[in-house]
């Protein structure tokens, strides 16, 4: 297998017995990525997800036999806990570590996809919201008319810059929960205050 173009070579440090973040210094700047006792997770990360991990190119129409593979080659038990969250999602590490990969890409696409992201997010919320009858109500109503008639063609330019932007479902599952998670809606900044008749007005 040719590790060779990755950014950050597992195999360098994997076969010398260290750690990512002693043959790359500049991992231990990011949180995700400082903290030793977590460096398999590290490990399994990059050669999970990386353009360049030949178990990626290998795999990539496999989840499953890329993450076993790669277990495998770093001579970890397969099918342990730590696998089985991984697999399906739900390895609160690994997933922060994804999302603080594909941030730190330095890609104009992922940046264009994100921005996209949320975007599309807010008018999905703004949608999801109760119609405000106090506040200019034909106005409200145009703009939920204008969204819903863009909101097609924004999720098919959305679906376009994923599949330039991410290798593979997995990866782009895990990036966009954890963009939906660390967006907070402005009016959750807002105060709120209730009226005479016990109803919650943001202000």
């Amino acid at each position: 297998m040719d590790f060779s173009k990755q950014r950050y070579n597992v195999e360098q440090a994997f076969k010398s017995g260290k750690t990512m973040m002693e043959v790359y210094p500049e991992l231990g700047n990011y949180e995700e990525f400082s903290k030793s006792e977590q460096d398999p997770i590290l490990m399994i990360m990059i050669l999970m997800v990386d353009e360049d991990s030949p178990f990626v190119k290998a795999y990539r129409d496999n989840v499953e036999m890329r993450l076993q593979k790669i277990y495998q080659y770093l001579g970890l038990e397969t099918y342990d806990s730590m696998f089985i969250e991984i697999n399906e999602g739900h390895n609160f590490v690994f997933n922060n570590m994804v999302f603080k990969w594909f941030m730190l890409s330095d890609s104009l696409a992922y940046e264009t996809w994100y921005s996209m992201q949320i975007n599309y997010h807010i008018n999905n919320l703004f949608l999801r919201r109760p119609l405000d009858f106090d506040n200019n109500p034909e106005k409200n109503m145009d703009t939920r008319a204008k969204i819903r008639k863009e909101l097609p063609a924004s999720h098919k330019e959305l679906v376009e810059f994923e599949r330039v932007v991410f290798p593979d479902t997995f990866s782009r599952k895990i990036v966009k929960e954890q963009v939906a998670k660390n967006y907070t809606p402005p009016e959750q900044f807002a105060q709120k205050k209730e009226d005479e008749f016990g109803n919650v007005r943001v202000i």
